[in-house]
């Protein structure tokens, strides 16, 4: 059963915010663990991967769809979300929280932008910060 299976096993969130967390967006808040099984689907050289770039929720469809081959030859997604499947250097993931006053935010390597309501953007170097 399990090599015709693809079984996703997600968090809701990382984890409770430590208490210097002010906003949703932060990396302590939104690391999300995952797994996914799909041996039976995977090329060799994908089984056991375990994959440490910056992802979002919305590349799990992107993901599932290079992992079942639609359309032929994998997903290239051009909107928001692609496969993690594919390391992507250049990769850009949204971040969003509604429920702190709409706090919204981007990821590229090192480098993060976030607005927290109205106020300012924001840029951190999150190695360095």
């Amino acid at each position: 059963l399990l090599n015709n299976t693809i079984v996703l096993i997600q968090g809701d969130h990382g984890g409770p915010a430590p208490a210097h967390v002010t906003n949703g967006v932060r990396d302590e808040v939104t690391h999300l663990p995952a797994l996914l099984l799909a041996d039976g689907l995977l090329p060799p050289d994908q089984i056991g991967k375990s994959i440490s770039q910056v992802s979002s929720q919305a590349d799990v469809f992107a993901t599932v769809a290079d992992i079942i081959g639609i359309p032929k030859g994998g997903m290239l997604n051009h909107g928001i979300g692609s496969s993690m499947m594919r390391e992507d250097p250049d990769k850009i993931v949204f971040l969003e929280n509604p429920f702190q006053g709409k706090t919204i935010g981007c990821r590229q390597g090192d480098m993060k932008i976030v607005q927290e309501g109205i106020t300012s953007p924001k840029v951190h170097n999150m190695s360095s910060n």
